[in-house]
């Protein structure tokens, strides 16, 4: 089934053809004036040329239209300067119109992830119940047992994946306190796997943060790396007057040129598995925090993610 074609860039292109228009008639005064100015003076130079042409009268037009040709030159750059002027600010609308669709549209996303996050979880886990019960009492009958294992499975994934839409679509207001954001990344790195190295000293990045969402910052920086890399998984903490930074790099094959920017997209992932959801995350909490989200290619390998 074909869906309906959208408007949306249809409108975006117009109306940064729209904010062109200023530009073009600017710059088309600006080339007419001179071109005016210098037609112009041919013309008198050729008139002037002729026969009976007064001297006193040939001063006077020479001064006039010299003076014309002047003001012509110099209002030139003046229009230039008002033109790129003009130019700037149209780019400017033009991103913030491109910016604000874009929030219009993760809004969109996120309200429906969560009503479908919600519909899902509860007869998801009352099937999870079940299905652990049922582990429980087929363990003496190990082909049963194996398939009432891989149900309580998958229903972890699902779970899994249901609190990543929650965690995505919620905004709400943080819960602010003086956090010590060295101890953040030492519990995550002490509840995953191994073959991630933290250099991180305690009192260095303190700021008010809001605990949980930072924890789950971290954590899925971490799994993402671990996913995607190859250890040692390498994990910093940056601190001024103004800033922290926190930087996560692996040892994997890197991100594709074309994916740099879409990295942060909702369900975008190239795991078999994964929700496309983790990234996603970082990038929200990041901004709830008045904070960025960036990731780039190492030039010895890998990928470096920086939250600051």
């Amino acid at each position: 089934m074909s869906q309906p074609p959208t408007t949306e860039p249809v409108a975006t292109k117009r109306a940064e053809w729209l904010h062109r228009v200023p530009s073009i008639v600017i710059g088309a005064i600006a080339l007419l004036l001179l071109a005016h100015s210098v037609l112009a003076t041919f013309e008198l130079e050729s008139t002037l040329a002729g026969p009976g042409a007064e001297p006193a009268q040939h001063d006077a037009l020479v001064f006039l239209q010299r003076r014309e040709l002047v003001v012509a030159i110099a209002a030139v750059p003046v229009l230039f300067i008002v033109l790129f002027l003009v130019e700037r600010q149209g780019r400017r609308r033009a991103e913030e119109e491109r910016a604000a669709s874009q929030g219009r549209h993760l809004e969109a996303l996120g309200q429906m992830s969560a009503t479908l996050a919600h519909e899902i979880r509860n007869p998801l886990g009352a099937l999870k119940g079940h299905a652990q019960l049922l582990s429980e009492m087929t363990e003496s009958t190990p082909k049963l047992h194996a398939k009432a294992e891989r149900i309580v499975n998958e229903a972890t994934r699902l779970e899994h994946l249901t609190n990543d839409l929650l965690t995505f679509a919620r905004t709400g207001r943080l819960r602010r306190d003086e956090t010590d954001l060295a101890i953040l990344v030492q519990q995550t790195v002490g509840a995953l796997p191994a073959g991630i190295q933290a250099d991180c000293r305690e009192g260095v990045a303190i700021a008010r943060v809001d605990r949980v969402r930072v924890l789950q910052l971290i954590e899925n920086l971490l799994r993402n790396a671990l996913q995607h890399g190859k250890a040692p998984v390498e994990v910093t903490l940056h601190a001024d007057a103004e800033h922290v930074e926190l930087r996560v790099r692996d040892h994997g094959k890197g991100i594709p040129e074309h994916k740099l920017e879409q990295i942060f997209e909702p369900f975008v992932t190239d795991a078999t598995r994964g929700t496309g959801l983790g990234l996603a995350v970082v990038r929200r909490v990041a901004g709830l925090h008045a904070g960025t989200a960036t990731a780039a290619n190492h030039p010895e390998g890998g990928a470096v993610f920086v939250v600051r």
